[in-house]
């Protein structure tokens, strides 16, 4: 799906697309886009008999529909002025509430048991982008051939690769990569990491669970970023590069070019 949204001083082209990949049997990614909000949520879910699907589902339901009631913010914020913006801080306090609604879920229902699920987010502004995430979904940021992930990985490896125990080829041939250490719906509360980023126009975002992040390189994704092709149509060269590389896991891939 995509559309354009005018408001403020950034015009958005925005798209997104979800595929089972070419390995799974099912799809428990989900993603949501909402043009008027200028709202962007990716979701990548875990757990058997279809339970992941069930969490990555409310998981971006209660971003979306929950961000359509969120406080009026401030005609406009320095990215990272004085900490997490307004808008940051919302984000915050939706994942939150999502992550207490799955694992009040897992709780009560034995086939939803230990369910969880991932989450990015990107909430647009008039001039910026305020960002969270939880679990291994990433956002990305594209200004001209320059890709920069915003976004830290929430798993095992990446944990001791920070801590500097572990190289990112030792992680990368761990078998554990898949590892999570911070996920919604697993425990009853759950931190977010909170960034906002200045945009102008020619730049782009790209939210993407890890279907398309294990099967592309950094490089290769930047490449396709910076073809300069619309929203939609990258979305689709994105989508088909993560099958064409292997399609091991579902894909579900969002982007926002500045216009």
């Amino acid at each position: 799906m995509s559309g354009k949204k005018t408001g403020g001083s950034l015009r958005l082209d925005l798209a997104g697309a979800t595929d089972r990949g070419l390995v799974r049997a099912q799809n428990e990614d989900a993603f949501a886009l909402d043009s008027a909000l200028r709202l962007m949520v990716v979701a990548d879910g875990m757990g058997g008999h279809r339970a992941g699907e069930v969490a990555s589902a409310m998981a971006v339901k209660a971003l979306s529909e929950g961000a359509k009631s969120a406080a009026v913010f401030p005609d406009e914020e320095p990215a990272g002025a004085a900490g997490p913006s307004a808008r940051a801080r919302a984000l915050e306090s939706l994942i939150a509430a999502a992550n207490a609604g799955i694992h009040q879920k897992s709780l009560k229902e034995p086939s939803y048991a230990g369910m969880g699920t991932t989450v990015a987010a990107a909430w647009v502004g008039r001039r910026s982008a305020a960002l969270a995430h939880v679990g291994d979904s990433r956002i990305y940021f594209c200004r001209g051939k320059a890709l920069s992930r915003l976004t830290r990985d929430h798993t095992w490896t990446q944990e001791r690769v920070r801590a500097g125990v572990m190289t990112e080829a030792e992680a990368a041939s761990s078998g554990l990569s898949n590892v999570l250490t911070r996920a919604l719906g697993t425990e009853p509360e759950v931190k977010a990491d909170l960034a906002d980023v200045d945009l102008r126009a020619a730049d782009a975002l790209l939210l993407a669970t890890d279907g398309l992040t294990k099967m592309l390189k950094d490089e290769e994704i930047a490449e396709i970023l910076a073809a300069g092709q619309d929203a939609s149509a990258t979305v689709k060269s994105l989508v088909l590069a993560a099958n064409a590389a292997g399609g091991e896991d579902n894909v579900t891939v969002v982007v926002a070019r500045v216009l």
